[in-house]
């Protein structure tokens, strides 16, 4: 999902980011894309060296094998509403009386509160057309969204590029949700510390800090 990953010309946060804690290992990088699952079988059958996007929980409750970098990045879920509604919201289960819209999977994923606000709200849905959503949220059709921040600005600076969208409506940001510390997962131990030792580098955290 942009802006993470751009499978067009590999310049997405996660692409530059491989090519970055890779810089010194002399070899060349070959990106394939796979659906989410499909990504760790190919792993796992060793025809892939790194698989990206491994959080800490799925590699901890999985018990992959292979050798986790541990955080490099993190999906930031924020909950983002229109400023001039003015919701008075102050914890994830004051939303189960309004529309929401996140993004597909989100309920299972997240677990706790939020699943149970989820199931307990009857204006809540999910799908992975996420600009759409947003363009939803500018037409009063949905009260509140629920995506990474990333992928929100992404997308809504498309919608106003588009004119689709005006960027003098305001939104406000609910950050109810921890963040997903995100890494990478190596076939060998030496690329792997090859990699968490670049990510070290000035030039890594002065590009990459802010996704952290």
């Amino acid at each position: 999902m942009e802006p993470w990953i751009r499978p067009s010309d590999h310049t997405g946060f996660i692409e530059r980011m491989v090519v970055a804690c890779l810089k010194t290992s002399g070899r060349e990088i070959e990106f394939k894309n796979y659906p989410y699952f499909r990504r760790i079988k190919e792993f796992t059958k060793e025809k892939l060296d790194v698989v990206t996007d491994i959080n800490e929980k799925l590699y901890h409750e999985k018990r992959m094998q292979g050798f986790y970098t541990g955080r490099i990045y993190s999906y930031k879920n924020k909950f983002f509403s229109l400023k001039k509604n003015n919701f008075k919201i102050e914890k994830i289960s004051d939303l189960k009386d309004y529309s929401i819209a996140a993004w597909k999977g989100s309920s299972t994923f997240l677990s706790g509160d939020y699943l149970l606000m989820s199931q307990n709200n009857k204006k809540y849905t999910e799908d992975f057309k996420l600009k759409k959503q947003i363009r939803l949220l500018y037409l009063g059709r949905v009260q509140f969204l629920m995506m990474d921040e990333q992928i929100f600005k992404f997308y809504r600076d498309q919608l106003i590029e588009e004119k689709v969208i005006s960027s003098k409506e305001l939104v406000s940001t609910y950050d109810f949700l921890e963040p997903i510390p995100t890494g990478f997962l190596f076939q060998t131990k030496k690329m792997r510390d090859l990699c968490v030792e670049n990510t070290k580098s000035l030039s890594f955290v002065r590009e990459f800090s802010f996704l952290k």
